[in-house]
């Protein structure tokens, strides 16, 4: 055997899913056939609310305004409780229809689901003209106030008692800010994890819903990515069950836990 870099053929599938929305996912066509499946959890909720016959307005990947903003949190947190082992088998199973042949000796041989890379999102909702107003004091305190400690705290990594970073963290800390066609962005990342603030002036437009004109306003959107559920902590016992402290632990990659701990 010869060690060596060979192309490769990996198999994508792009569909509109009734429950998912539009998303995709892809096989290796090697052993052992890993599965990446890519979802939006934007596009579920706005599936989620036509379902429930809920009226709403969508700009890119945002809702800039919903008829019920509580209900709409509700429908979101269903996640939570999402069967995720058996949603996403049903995309190995079309990927792969030959999974059951291919390992018809081996009973156990059937698919961890894990986060490979994973962005937790919330958007702030504001009135029109206030991003105007607060977005330049909130990019210039997070540009030029939060330190590399700082960053790795909102990460849950641990610090030193002066504050300072720990004698063994080696990887760098990068800040940058940059215009983006939807508003400004101020990025913290390092290790493949980032904090981000992305500011979405372009939601204010004039709509018609329901007979009613709607002034819709600005709207900032704070995030958390990891390229590894591993590098993050998670609000759960060793058992992966919830408990009333919330004590941290470190998160393994599992999509159940990471389902169950939020962010």
């Amino acid at each position: 055997m010869e060690v060596r870099p060979r192309p490769t053929l990996v198999v994508y599938q792009f569909r509109i899913d009734p429950e998912f929305g539009w998303m995709h996912s892809r096989i290796q066509t090697w052993f052992p056939f890993y599965i990446h499946v890519c979802i939006n959890g934007r596009e579920w909720l706005g599936r989620r609310m036509d379902a429930a016959g809920m009226h709403y307005l969508r700009q890119d990947n945002c809702f800039p305004w919903m008829e019920d903003i509580a209900r709409a949190q509700c429908l979101m947190d269903e996640q939570i409780h999402v069967d995720w082992n058996t949603r996403l088998q049903s995309f190995a199973d079309r990927l792969n229809p030959l999974h059951q042949h291919i390992f018809r000796n081996f009973d156990a041989a059937t698919y961890y689901w894990s986060a490979f890379q994973c962005e937790w999102a919330t958007d702030v909702m504001l009135r029109p003209g206030a991003l105007r107003r607060l977005e330049p004091l909130l990019l210039r305190h997070g540009l030029l106030n939060f330190s590399s400690p700082d960053i790795l705290r909102f990460w849950g990594k641990r610090i030193r008692l002066d504050g300072c970073l720990p004698e063994r963290f080696n990887a760098p800390i990068t800040s940058s800010l940059k215009l983006r066609p939807q508003g400004e962005r101020l990025k913290h990342w390092w290790d493949g994890n980032s904090l981000i603030l992305l500011g979405h002036k372009l939601m204010r437009r004039l709509k018609i819903a329901r007979r009613r004109a709607l002034l819709i306003g600005d709207g900032s959107r704070p995030s958390a990515y990891s390229d590894s559920g591993g590098d993050l902590s998670a609000g759960l016992d060793g058992r992966g069950e919830q408990e009333a402290d919330r004590s941290h632990v470190p998160r393994t990659a599992s999509v159940v836990l990471s389902a169950q701990a939020g962010p």
